[in-house]
């Protein structure tokens, strides 16, 4: 990469392009990794309104995303480190909100997923959409996206004394 600051923020993958995109190729034989999670956001589009729904397993529990990470160098030897979630079509559940979802990764593939000397080949069958019971609520409209990133919280002033104290 000549300047990463040239480059837009790619924070999904396609799983149908992995394999193909120079951004991707290195990443997908030797920087694999997981992303663990109790959910994902997904915007479901009405007209002009999103609204934002969590994404869930039905048992609360965590579950594993796929990803890439690369770290770039610019040309005075800084680096950057990148990391982009891996999509994939949708489960049931995710399919009621949007045309893609996280790939996730079943704990028993989690070596094999890691493993950089495992092909790519191999390693892009296990790019599958969540099996297993899953449930969307939706969440405050408020909640950040890409797009609108959340903004910095204000720290509360500390209550002062109602009269001050001499020792």
């Amino acid at each position: 990469m000549k300047d990463p600051q040239d480059f837009p923020l790619i924070i999904n993958a396609r799983t149908e392009t992995l394999a193909e995109k120079p951004a991707y190729r290195t990443a997908i034989r030797h920087r694999r990794g997981l992303v663990p999670a109790d959910a994902f956001y997904e915007w479901k589009r009405d007209g002009k309104i999103k609204t934002p729904f969590k994404i869930m397993r039905d048992d609360g529990g965590l579950f594993a995303m796929a990803a890439l990470w690369e770290t770039y160098a610019d040309k005075n030897g800084s680096e950057i480190d990148t990391a982009a979630i891996i999509t994939c079509a949708p489960n049931e559940c995710a399919a009621e909100l949007h045309d893609r979802m996280p790939a996730i990764i079943e704990p028993a593939q989690f070596d094999l997923w890691l493993d950089h000397s495992v092909a790519p080949d191999e390693a892009l069958r296990l790019l599958k959409p969540a099996h297993g019971a899953w449930r969307a609520e939706p969440v405050d409209p408020r909640t950040p996206r890409p797009e609108r990133p959340a903004k910095k919280a204000a720290t509360p002033k500390p209550d002062k004394p109602a009269q001050g104290e001499l020792f």
